[in-house]
């Protein structure tokens, strides 16, 4: 199940924890820009008061174009959180405008189409890792 909260995850809307509470993985996508990674770590400190909500929480930092971007963003956020989460790059990349206008998974666009496999290379290896970190999650749930 997917919830797309639009930046609001801060003011405790009742349907925003009704609909956290029905999770049993919460991703939160940060972008390393002026003002998400400091509102991210707030709402993230918040959510963890709401007892009806999993702490089994990971950051997706999306729009990353170099190492530097990831480092710049992890040094901004962890001085603010009140523990440590498990943190997914997602690199910047037009894989997903292909996704869109094909109406196909990523790995799929790139299995058909030989000449987006190598420039894809990056964003399959993130997404695959991300996939198996969430199936593990999810195994480790329901055992």
């Amino acid at each position: 199940m997917v919830f797309d909260l639009a930046g609001e995850l801060v003011g405790y809307e009742n349907s925003i924890v009704t609909a956290l509470s029905q999770a049993d993985i919460i991703l939160v996508p940060v972008i390393n820009d002026e003002d998400t990674p400091e509102a991210t770590a707030y709402a993230l400190k918040e959510l963890s008061t709401v007892k009806s909500i999993t702490d089994n929480i990971v950051l997706l930092a999306t729009d990353i174009a170099t190492k530097t971007d990831l480092e710049e963003l992890s040094d901004r956020m962890q001085p603010l959180l009140d523990r440590e989460y498990p943190v997914f790059p997602i690199h910047r990349t037009k894989a997903f405008h292909w996704m869109m206008d094909q109406g196909k998974p990523v790995e799929q666009v790139a299995r058909e189409n030989a000449f987006l496999r190598w420039p894809f290379r990056t964003i399959r290896r993130e997404l695959n890792e991300l996939f198996e970190y969430l199936a593990k999650q999810e195994n480790h749930e329901s055992n």
